[in-house]
């Protein structure tokens, strides 16, 4: 048995407006394990 084609552990990002006064999380302790063979689809804005 081989091990996942990927896995992500707690993964976290920000954005930091322009003017350095706001920050936005994008994403926030997210975790996945993709298998080889299997289908992964990412939305966003």
């Amino acid at each position: 048995m081989t091990g996942p084609l990927l896995e992500l552990r707690h993964l976290s990002t920000h954005y930091v407006s322009a003017r350095g006064t706001r920050v936005t999380r994008a994403v926030d302790d997210v975790s996945l394990v993709l298998d080889q063979g299997g289908t992964l689809g990412i939305v966003g804005e």
